[in-house]
Formats: structure tokens, sequence, C-alpha cells
């Protein structure tokens, strides 16, 4: 294989020696052709050659040189060809042939092809100083297959503790399939399972972390504290009757209210909305000792406030814990315009900055947390628990 130069290019390769530190290299490029037969030996030389000048290299045919040629191409280090060609550094690494890095990890799963090479990528992330990962690509390129595939990969071949939160329920299937190597674990309101964070005494968490004596005595004042400073830190809840708040804002997101509806001795479904705050009362116990009624429609929930006297106007300023009766203006919806009749209700669950945040059941069919301004003219008034 032999070049020529211009002047141009001898200028810019002297430029590429001293300004851009490039070395120069020799190099002799040799390549075999093989085929079955001289004639179709001679048309695919041709086809070479003539593909070469198309990019405007020149390429010579070794005469009474084919086993030195044979001998520079095979792979045990020897050179036959005395024909050198003067090169720099970046034009000679054009040529080589193992430029790309290849990841074939010991104990490695299967993490995609390589894009250069093609061969694949096994990936052992043990040997990883950050072994965080995103997934990203546009809608409907494979992002949660990929995620399946590397949990497959990773549940069969290591023994890695597998945490997957899965909102949508698209992983659940996969798990179940692995039979005995994951478990499905469904957390909701009104659902069976439960997510604990107090499942060690204080005296196994002592041992546990190993605390000394001071820290045992800070644990154990920390837990002689009032329940409402914990609603505090985890709720923002601030009061001394907030108990019912916590069982409310534990059910958010339940949808279709049967928990509640047929606790209160209905068969099916009925608007729910009292059914739930009278749910609520009773986890707390205020309907056994007369702190709440139980009521299924929100006329008689007013009523029995009013005449105990634990009854104030939807103009004044609520606190957490009480009971929101609504009156909508729906003139033309099934509650109609407004009439001084109950049609809606909730708990209080705080107010901040003139607006009352509430938790409500048989909103939109669900258990929403809802929000509207303090005096909101749909607002009836406010039944008060006195524990």
């Amino acid at each position: 294989m032999t070049w020529s130069f211009s002047a141009k290019e001898s200028k810019e390769f002297l430029d590429d020696l001293t300004t851009r530190d490039q070395r120069m290299m020799f190099a002799v490029i040799t390549m075999v052709i093989t085929a079955d037969t001289k004639e179709q030996l001679d048309l695919d030389t041709e086809t070479v050659l003539s593909t070469a000048r198309k990019h405007m290299c020149q390429m010579a045919t070794l005469k009474y040189q084919q086993t030195d040629g044979l001998n520079t191409v095979l792979p045990y280090g020897l050179r036959k060809i005395n024909t050198f060609r003067t090169l720099t550094t970046e034009s000679l690494a054009v040529f080589m042939p193992f430029k790309v890095h290849e990841i074939m990890d010991k104990g490695g799963i299967f993490f995609g092809e390589n894009a250069i090479s093609h061969n694949l990528i096994m990936c052992n992330k043990a040997n990883l100083l950050n072994q965080s990962a995103f997934l990203l690509g546009v809608p409907g390129s494979g992002k949660s297959f990929s995620a399946k595939e590397l949990i497959t990969f990773l549940m069969l071949n290591t023994d890695d503790d597998i945490l997957i939160c899965d909102p949508e329920g698209e992983y659940a299937p996969l798990v179940e399939a692995m039979g005995d190597l994951g478990s499905v674990i469904r957390v909701s309101a009104g659902g069976r399972d439960r997510l604990n964070a107090m499942y060690k005494t204080a005296d196994e968490m002592s041992d546990q972390y190993r605390f000394n004596d001071d820290q045992d005595s800070q644990l154990e004042e920390l837990l002689n504290v009032d329940n409402s400073m914990w609603l505090a830190v985890l709720y923002g809840i601030y009061g001394s009757d907030d108990m019912i708040v916590q069982v409310a804002l534990s059910q958010i997101d339940n949808v279709g209210g049967e928990p509640y509806w047929s606790w209160y001795g209905f068969n099916s479904r009925v608007e729910w909305c009292a059914c739930f705050v009278s749910w609520c009362a009773d986890q707390c116990g205020y309907i056994e000792t007369g702190v709440c009624p139980k009521y299924a429609g929100c006329v008689n929930g007013v009523q029995w406030f009013k005449e105990h006297n634990q009854w104030v106007d939807g103009s004044e300023t609520p606190s957490p814990g009480m009971i929101i009766f609504y009156d909508w203006d729906s003139p033309n919806g099934s509650s109609g315009p407004q009439d001084g009749l109950s049609d809606h209700t909730g708990i209080v669950e705080r107010v901040e900055n003139g607006i009352v945040y509430t938790v409500e059941g048989n909103s939109g069919d669900s258990c929403r947390q809802c929000q509207r301004a303090v005096g909101n003219y749909e607002i009836l008034g406010y039944g008060v628990l006195i524990p």
C-alpha cells in the first residue's frame, strides 16, 4: 500500500507533529484475500483495488511475496514485508482493531451490547465504586423490560436483596413467577399487609445498635413523649386531639369505601363520607365513649353536634381533628342549591395560611386530601370532638 503527499498535506503533517502533540510512526498494512479459484481471486482483488482508488488510497499486489505476506498477516508477531509508510499516531489508531474496551467481568450479568464491537456487556456491579444506575429513554424504548431483565438475572444468579417499589403492579407477576425466590407485599388502605416501623422493642433496638447508657436514657425519654409530638414530626399536625387525623391520613387512596360502609352495616355501596368519619372515630374509641356520634347521614351528624353544644360556625377557623360539614351550592347537581342542610363531611387535618386542609371519604369515590379557604361559603360548620 502506498500514498503520495501534496505540499498542503506535507504542511498539515508537519503541523500535527509540532502543534498537536502527534508522533510519527512507521506502519505497514497487509491484507490477505483468499478464493476458491484463480478467476474468483482476480475478481475479488480487482474489487478491493477499485474500492481503495475511490477513496484516494493506492494498494499494490505482492508479487512473488505471497508467503511473506501471509506470515505478516498471521497473528504471531512476524513481519516479512519491509515496506513502511509514515503515519501520525492519530491516523494509525484508525486501523487498530482492538481499540474498543470490552466489559467481561467474572460473575457479571448481561447489561446489553457493546455499540462498537457488538459483543455482550457482562458487568459485575459489585466491582464498581458507585453501583447506582438510571434507566432513561423515551416512552416505548424498553425501560421496563430492561429493568425486569436485570431483576431476573440478579434473582437467578446472585444472593442480592432486591426491593421493588411497584405502584402500578407491573412487577408483581414477575416476582410471583419466581416462586420461593421472591414475595409480593401489597400495602394499601384496607389491605391485609402492613409496614411496622416499630417491629422491634426498645430493648431489642438497644441491643442491636449497642446503645450506651446515655443513648438508652434518651430513647426512653423519646418513647415517653406524648404521641402528639410524633404526629407533628410525621404529619405536621399540632394540637391535643389529633388521633383521628392520624387514622384518617392512613386511609388516603382507598377507593370505593367498602371497609367503611360495610363496617357500618350496609350490604352494598352507599354515599360513604359519613361512614368514613364514623369509622375513623371508632378506631379512636370515640364512638364507644360518646365523643363522636356514629352517623351515616351528614344531617344527623350536624344535629348531634348542635344538640351537644359542640358546633362551630363555618366562618370560624377550625383546629385539627374537628369534623367539617359542607352545604354544596350545586343548583344543577344532585345536591341542589344551598338549603342549610349538610351534603358532605370530612376531618380537618390542619390549617395553614388561611387554608383548611382536610381528609375526606367519598371524594371522587376515594379517600383524598382536600383544601379550601377558611370561611368558604360552602363550609356549613364544624363538629368539635371533646375526648
